[in-house]
């Protein structure tokens, strides 16, 4: 009869159904925020030390491989200590710059807005989403020193000897340009909630001071890592 075979037909369709494998579906918007240490690199390294990084992020995912949004960024305050490496500190000066060690009570903080794109697509493994992705980004960068007193200790190339020679770091801020780029990973937890690993490098364009010629034509160099969480819709 014509109602058997309807039926038949129905429970052979559902049976097909139930044997294709369901992907859990993730939303498109991600709002969330990332704990993570600033480290500088390159002469910055040898400038100052790393500080606590705070971030908030909001992208779309208009796309299953991209996504774009913006990030803001406040790092807590990188102390100041090191070596310097681009001053002639003799006196008077013989021409060549010094490597001097040196503590301080000075401080620099900065904080960042960023466009980014993120280009990742979310691929299920035992029964688990993941996302890797590649990111990039471009924006504004603001840069502020807190007052302190750099204490130089060491020999210059002449040489004189500088045994704790005090030297104020003036209170100063700075604005430019910066780029970024990066890698990660996410992995979905639950439906609406995403963590992830980031990793981050900076790169600033003329915006420190490290030869001390009064003028902030130096580029500054970090790197972000960090552990990142979304709330997914």
């Amino acid at each position: 009869m014509g109602w058997r075979r309807n039926v038949r037909r129905l429970l052979t369709v559902a049976a097909l159904a139930a044997a294709v494998p369901c992907s859990a579906q993730v939303g498109k918007w991600e709002l969330g925020g990332s704990p993570a240490w600033a480290f500088p690199t390159h002469h910055a390294g040898d400038y100052m030390r790393r500080s606590f990084h705070l971030q908030a992020f909001g992208l779309y995912q208009f796309h299953e491989w991209l996504s774009a949004g913006g990030e803001l960024g406040y790092s807590t305050g990188h102390r100041l200590g090191g070596k310097f490496t681009e001053v002639d500190w003799d006196s008077p000066p013989d021409g060549h710059n010094d490597n001097i060690g040196f503590t301080s009570t000075a401080k620099l903080n900065w904080m960042m807005l960023n466009p980014v794109l993120k280009v990742g697509k979310w691929v299920e493994f035992e029964e688990l989403l993941y996302r890797p992705y590649v990111t990039v980004g471009m924006g504004l960068y603001h840069f502020w020193y807190k007052a302190g007193d750099n204490k130089l200790t060491g020999y210059t190339t002449k040489p004189t000897h500088l045994n704790e020679v005090h030297v104020s770091q003036r209170e100063l801020s700075s604005t430019g340009m910066g780029v970024n780029v990066g890698v990660g990973i996410d992995q979905q937890v639950f439906e609406s909630l995403t963590v992830g690993f980031d990793m981050r490098f900076h790169h600033v364009f003329n915006v420190v001071d490290y030869d001390r010629d009064g003028t902030d034509d130096d580029d500054f160099d970090f790197l972000i890592p960090g552990l990142r969480v979304y709330y997914v819709f």
